[in-house]
């Protein structure tokens, strides 16, 4: 048995008795960075200037 590339659901359904997965949306957005990791970033910079 193969399975085609851009086969409809129905007929991926007939074939392996499975369910197509559901895609899940990944629009969320990226966390803001916290007061720490500001101020340890600007550390880093100030020692790597010296």
């Amino acid at each position: 048995m193969t399975i085609e590339v851009g086969m409809g659901t129905s007929k991926y359904f007939e074939l392996t008795r499975k369910r197509e997965h559901k895609s899940k949306a990944r629009n969320s957005p990226l966390p803001k960075a916290k007061q720490n990791y500001l101020e340890a970033e600007k550390a880093l910079k100030e020692y790597d200037k010296e």
